[in-house]
C-alpha cells in the first residue's frame, strides 16, 4: 500500500518519543526476533534427529518460513504508526504560483519546498509527515504553490536552472509544530523531499 522507502519513515519515527502502543509492539518483535533465532538452533536438531531430517535443511527452512511473515509484519507496523491519515493528498489545495512578488515573500519565509512535480504519493507522505509532530490538525486544508524553474530564474535572476523544473511549495502560514517537536520536525525534512527555498535560492549562486 506505501511505497515510500521504509528507512526514510523508519528514521521519522525513530525520531519522536514512540506512542505506549508502538513501544509494546516493538517490545513484543524483539521478542518474536529471539524466538526466531533461537528456535532454529535449540529445537530443529531435535526435530531433525527424530524424524531422520538433514539438519541444514530444515533450518533454512524454517528461518525463512519464520523471518519473511515477521519482516512482512514489523514493516507494517512501522508505516501503520506513521501513515495515520488516509489520503492526505485529498487536504492539499492547489495553486499555480505566477507572481514573482509572492515567491520571493516564500523564500524570505525559508518556505517548506520541494523539486519535483506534487504525486498523491509524496503529498500523502507530506501530509502525514505533518500530522506526525502535530504541526497540523487531521482534516486541515494546506496549501501548495506549484511554479517552475523559469519563475525563479526570473524572479532571482538565476539562469543555472531548467526553465521547466518543476517545484512547489508549502505554505509557511498553514503548518506550526509545537515546541517540543520543532527540533524533530525540521531535522526530518529531508526525508520528505523537502528543502528551504531559500537554501535553494543560495546553492544556485553560489
Amino acid at each position: 500500500m506505501y511505497k515510500i522507502p521504509i528507512e526514510y519513515v523508519r528514521t521519522i519515527v525513530d525520531s519522536k518519543p514512540k506512542s505506549k502502543r508502538f513501544v509494546f509492539w516493538d517490545k513484543v518483535s524483539v521478542v518474536i526476533l529471539i524466538i526466531i533465532i533461537f528456535f532454529p538452533m535449540i529445537i530443529l536438531p531435535i526435530i531433525g534427529a527424530l524424524l531422520n531430517l538433514d539438519y541444514i535443511y530444515l533450518f533454512c527452512a524454517s528461518c525463512y518460513l519464520l523471518m519473511i511473515p515477521f519482516g512482512i509484519w514489523n514493516r507494517g507496523r512501522v508505516y501503520r504508526e506513521f501513515f495515520r491519515i488516509k489520503h492526505g493528498e485529498k487536504y492539499f489545495k492547489i495553486v499555480n504560483l505566477e507572481a514573482e512578488s509572492h515567491l520571493k515573500e516564500l523564500e524570505k519565509k525559508s518556505a517548506l519546498t520541494c523539486i519535483g512535480e506534487p504525486t498523491d504519493e509524496w503529498l500523502n507522505f507530506i501530509y502525514n509527515w505533518l500530522y506526525f509532530f502535530n504541526a497540523i490538525e487531521k482534516g486541515k486544508i494546506v496549501t501548495i504553490y506549484t511554479y517552475k524553474g523559469s519563475l525563479i530564474k526570473s524572479a532571482f535572476n538565476e539562469e543555472r536552472l531548467s526553465d521547466n523544473e518543476p517545484f512547489f511549495t508549502i505554505e509557511p502560514n498553514d503548518y506550526n509544530p509545537p515546541e517540543e517537536e520543532k527540533t524533530n520536525f525540521y531535522r526530518t525534512h529531508f526525508d520528505v523531499g523537502c528543502r528551504y527555498l531559500d537554501d535553494i535560492i543560495n546553492n544556485l549562486k553560489q
